[in-house]
């Protein structure tokens, strides 16, 4: 910001280009965002101007919470739907960050809103959400078959140079019936080689340990 604002201060014989020409927004727009600009008083005086016609006033809605604001655009959107004719394609949410999505999508899904995150990933489609609810599930129930498919997927999260033939071996290991795979990885037994520091030989342990997770 301060490059800019001193620009000509840097570069006293560098000639200043106002683009204030907006060709998408209507006039309306335009008269919000030029009012929230004046608040800045570090700014570039400049006026706003559009050949776009009239559209529809600005509506502000105040909300005290996210949650509350999800359920006031879930009430705009149905009064655009349902009472003026929109389709749910003429409509589009904006926001600043990817986190700021979950509770729109959580109050789209739960009000019936179907909707496409542009460019982007659904919140819960996200790997490092993904990774954290597994990781839930597993700690919640282990030995379950949720906790199975959880296990599976956080086994090597953050890398732990788990391999696939670790994991088949796992999958084959039947120290008794009905055990889930949390039991498994504990009571599998594994060899760990004794390396000399010049890597010559290699020894094995005289008993196997346990993995512990």
């Amino acid at each position: 910001m301060a490059n800019i604002l001193n620009f000509q201060n840097i570069f006293p014989g560098a000639e200043q280009l106002i683009l204030n020409l907006n060709y998408r927004s209507t006039p309306q727009i335009l008269r919000a965002c030029q009012n929230l600009i004046q608040h800045n008083q570090k700014r570039i005086d400049k006026e706003l101007r559009t050949g776009n016609p009239d559209g529809e006033d600005v509506i502000v809605l105040e909300s005290s919470s996210e949650e509350t604001e999800a359920l006031s655009l879930v009430n705009e959107i149905r009064e655009l739907v349902d009472r003026r004719g929109f389709q749910f394609a003429d409509i589009a949410c904006l926001y600043r960050c990817n986190f700021q999505s979950r509770h729109l999508e959580e109050a789209f899904s739960q009000h019936k809103i179907p909707y496409l995150i542009e460019n982007g990933l659904c919140f819960y489609d996200r790997r490092e959400v993904r990774v954290l609810l597994d990781y839930l599930r597993f700690i919640i129930n282990p030995n379950s078959e949720e906790g199975d498919e959880a296990l599976k997927s956080i086994i090597n999260v953050p890398n732990r140079y788990i391999g696939r033939k670790f994991m088949a071996e796992l999958d084959e290991f039947q120290p008794g019936s009905g055990l889930h795979l949390y039991d498994k990885l504990k009571s599998l037994p594994i060899e760990l080689p004794l390396h000399s520091e010049k890597r010559s030989r290699v020894h094995s342990v005289d008993r196997p340990t346990h993995f512990r997770c």
